[in-house]
């Protein structure tokens, strides 16, 4: 695959995945705290805990006459993971709850139950429903207030982080945080242990819980919380800024489309003449007789002697003629004389005779070395 089709491909894929993320939107199937979502941030393991006790499970969404939809559903425990409700239903169901049933709200700011204090030692616990179990550990962030006729856990009497507090005939225990309910700090510490004794402390209970992520935001007390909308960080962009993107897309897929067309059919390019080797020494000594290059000539044909010589002999490659032609003298039972001539570099080739000359004794002693 060449370069053009890599960057075409390349581009293809960036275009296809910028449109997925454009077009794409997360399911309510990973909305946080939702009862029927096995997400990290649902609440789904909750539900099938208290399902589990014995209990009767329904789920609200919406929050239209919920004090006249608990009665019809014959509840007695309502569990509010966050709070985003209206004041009138508030008001509903603190009366619920006066006529002896029991809520649970797992909202520390929640008006209903008592408000935020500092941080306080988890020590004491003085709530019925919590009575031998021992808890130690749980995943609630900050205190609540305790009143004067409250219990609580997990504290003091100056704060806690679980506080019971009686309403008529009713309780409301109420959470400090309800982030140990969600499906990943669920099994946790005594997250599990700690939910399930306030909400089914014996079996046979009808528990209702209201889903914070139907509740119509047009009857919000305060408006949406911060932190549970339904849009993703890509929806909040702006749409400007999207179509820019889509264009730079569009502009990069235009320019390697150009880049890798290719328009018409191959140019031929006229190719570099090739020589054999013996058509180029011919043409070198023709420009050399040409020039009159006669001593060049005769260096070159020494040289290739010399190196003749001392591969033969064993020499190294710098030494001397005279040694060379000595050796090769006593050794090949060559003429000393000849060969000497045939090595001494001082001696100049003038013309084409003395060239000739030259490289008829350098030919004599090939022969003879070649035949030794």
């Amino acid at each position: 695959m060449n370069r053009q089709r890599v960057l075409i491909w390349g581009g293809g894929l960036l275009f296809v995945i910028v449109m997925l993320a454009l077009f794409s939107r997360s399911g309510d199937s990973g909305l946080p705290f939702d009862p029927d979502s096995p997400g990290p941030a649902g609440t789904k393991a909750l539900r099938l805990l208290i399902e589990e006790y014995g209990a009767d499970v329904d789920v609200v969404r919406g929050e239209a006459g919920v004090g006249g939809e608990l009665d019809r559903r014959d509840a007695d425990v309502v569990l509010v993971i966050v709070d985003r409700m209206a004041s009138a239903t508030h008001t509903e169901l603190r009366e619920w709850v006066q006529r002896g049933n029991l809520l649970v709200l797992a909202d520390g700011i929640s008006p209903l139950g008592p408000d935020s204090s500092p941080s306080t030692l988890r020590s004491q616990c003085t709530i019925d429903a919590f009575a031998g179990l021992g808890l130690e550990n749980i995943t609630v962030n900050g205190a609540l207030d305790v009143g004067p006729d409250d219990d609580f856990c997990l504290g003091t009497p100056r704060g806690a982080a679980i506080v019971s507090s009686p309403v008529g005939e009713g309780r409301i225990i109420t959470f400090a945080s309800p982030q140990f309910l969600v499906n990943e700090s669920f099994g946790s510490d005594d997250n599990a242990v700690a939910i399930a004794a306030a909400v089914v402390p014996r079996s046979g209970r009808n528990v209702v819980i209201i889903d914070p992520n139907h509740i119509d935001p047009g009857v919000f007390a305060d408006g949406e919380l911060p932190g549970f909308g339904d849009e993703s960080l890509w929806d909040l962009v702006p749409d400007g800024v999207k179509w820019g993107l889509l264009q730079l897309i569009i502009a990069f897929l235009v320019l390697a489309a150009a880049r890798a067309w290719r328009h018409g059919h191959p140019v031929p390019e006229p190719l570099v003449v090739n020589l054999a080797g013996s058509e180029l020494v011919a043409a070198t000594g023709t420009l050399h007789e040409r020039t009159a290059h006669h001593d060049h000539a005769a260096q070159t044909l020494r040289e290739n002697l010399h190196r003749t010589l001392v591969r033969r002999l064993g020499l190294p490659a710098a030494t001397p003629d005279d040694v060379v032609a000595k050796t090769a003298a006593e050794r090949l039972d060559l003429d000393p004389a000849l060969v000497a001539r045939a090595l001494d570099r001082s001696q100049p080739a003038g013309s084409e005779q003395a060239l000739l000359d030259l490289a008829t004794r350098i030919h004599t002693v090939r022969q003879e070395v070649l035949d030794g």
